[in-house]
């Protein structure tokens, strides 16, 4: 998979992890695979799937899972409905991805902008900076939306990120003497906001949001699958190149493993919070484990945490949004995601989306992947990545 070769070398520098696996907070869910623990945290779940929903009324998931399946089937947000649901490979434990979803007030003050909030947070070698995001992302975002005003446009996306990367930097600053891992660690990061009836999605990270749209009676033929992110991939040429435009000609920045490009042989990703290590410096020497240490210095961040921003008003022709970790696009394309929500029931379509995509990664290595069992080899459990999806629906636009 995109991150195993990172995932090696932190098994091989450290033996295990140290990231608690179920992250904080009350616990609460259904899991439809027995196993390690799944957990949904539901900070207002008696605002769910009330018929009538008002501006004021505020909604909280966060959602991961140790290796097994967690799903939210469907729940009300404040322009419709949404599904959710996660899962990590046996040998992932515990799973690297965080999601959430907040529908409501978008910043600390009572006459703030309501709308709803979607986050992805696909981590690289453990939670630390996955958690690290669920924990601090949104409350920057709404720290900057009350500083522009309730105004949401790219400046305060960018602030966001920006403060949260500049305060995951220092926690490693502070830490990685005593936990040097943590300078290896970090997360992609997709983040989508819907209010006003306009849909803003930024990205860092190779996540992906998809939006799908037809008139009401239309058919098959009329159905348009919209990209709103960029994947940030160093499988990419383009992804590649825009790395290498920021650097002195001749540094090296790419190695080959496995048929694939990789930041200097160990990231997947160009874009991500955190991987300190390929930013700074300052953390390029030990007590970083001698297979992370560049050779060349590091003279600008080769990783940025720089998000893509997009932003689209939404109409009534504008059915509904997928937002999904690489673990989902790995095994499928854009159109046939979107085929396969579209026909189907919208009550666990998240789960069903994910479990297609377990399905086909199964086939891929010759197996039925309703007969996993946990202790299964070791060269067979990891048939496919931590997927976390979460699907809006849109009803009243």
């Amino acid at each position: 998979m995109a991150c195993n070769f990172l995932r090696r070398f932190l098994l091989q520098c450290f033996g295990s992890e140290q990231d608690n696996p179920n992250g904080n907070g009350n616990l609460h869910g259904r899991f439809s695979m027995a196993g390690t623990q799944a957990i949904l945290q539901i900070e207002d779940h008696s605002q769910l799937v009330t018929e009538a929903e008002t501006e004021s009324s505020e909604t909280s998931i966060q959602g991961s899972s140790g290796n097994m399946l967690f799903q939210l089937k469907l729940a009300r947000h404040l322009y419709g409905m949404f599904s959710m649901a996660g899962v990590g490979p046996p040998t992932n434990f515990p799973n690297k991805d965080r999601s959430q979803l907040v529908s409501g007030n978008l910043t600390e003050r009572e006459d703030g902008p309501c709308g709803v909030f979607v986050g992805i947070y696909d981590g690289h070698g453990g939670t630390t900076c996955s958690q690290f995001l669920l924990d601090h992302l949104f409350h920057n975002l709404k720290r900057a939306i009350a500083n522009k005003n309730g105004v949401i446009n790219e400046e305060v996306f960018q602030e966001a990120y920006n403060r949260t990367e500049l305060t995951f930097v220092n926690h490693v600053r502070t830490n990685w003497q005593n936990e040097p891992q943590i300078a290896v660690l970090g997360s992609c990061c997709l983040v989508g906001v819907v209010v006003n009836k306009v849909l803003h999605v930024a990205n860092a990270g190779d996540s992906r949001a998809v939006l799908v749209r037809w008139p009401d009676g239309g058919g098959l033929d009329d159905m348009v699958v919209i990209p709103l992110s960029v994947d940030y991939n160093a499988k990419y040429r383009e992804r590649r190149d825009e790395v290498s435009e920021e650097h002195p000609p001749g540094t090296s920045l790419f190695e080959e493993f496995e048929g694939c490009s990789y930041v200097r042989g160990s990231l997947p990703v160009t874009r991500a919070i955190g991987h300190v290590y390929l930013k700074y410096d300052e953390f390029n020497q030990a007590p970083l484990p001698a297979d992370y240490i560049q050779k060349e210095p590091i003279v600008r961040p080769i990783v940025k945490a720089e998000p893509m921003i997009r932003s689209r008003q939404l109409g009534p022709d504008d059915k509904f949004v997928i937002f999904a970790s690489h673990g989902l696009w790995d095994e499928m394309d854009n159109k046939e995601a979107a085929l396969l929500v579209r026909n189907a029931p919208r009550d666990g379509a998240a789960a069903l989306l994910l479990k297609e995509a377990m399905r086909k990664a199964a086939a891929k290595h010759e197996m039925d992947f309703l007969d996993l069992r946990p202790f299964l080899p070791s060269d067979k459990r990891s048939y496919h990545d931590d997927i976390s999806i979460i699907i809006l629906f849109f009803d009243n636009l």
